[in-house]
């Protein structure tokens, strides 16, 4: 996610991996960049079915260290990662 990536590229992954995808060494996010994107992935692979299992260096609650509009979509993301 600190390549520039959009709802198409996330929805390629998707559908190249429908039942599970799994990320590891995911940072802090400080980025609102990162931040935006990592939520976008989040959102497609939620809204396609597709798991999403992530090793992180922090629990998911920490994981955005970002405010402003990000916000609320963080609080998103972080349920939905959860909950998977």
């Amino acid at each position: 996610f600190q390549s520039p990536r959009g709802p198409t590229d996330h929805s390629a992954l998707c559908r190249a991996f429908p039942k599970l995808v799994a990320i590891h060494g995911v940072p802090v996010i400080v980025s609102r960049e990162e931040a935006r994107r990592f939520i976008d992935f989040v959102d497609v692979a939620w809204e396609g079915g597709v798991r999403v299992v992530v090793q992180a260096a922090v629990p998911a609650e920490q994981l955005f260290a970002v405010g402003g509009e990000e916000g609320f979509a963080s609080a998103r993301t972080i349920s939905r990662l959860l909950s998977s």
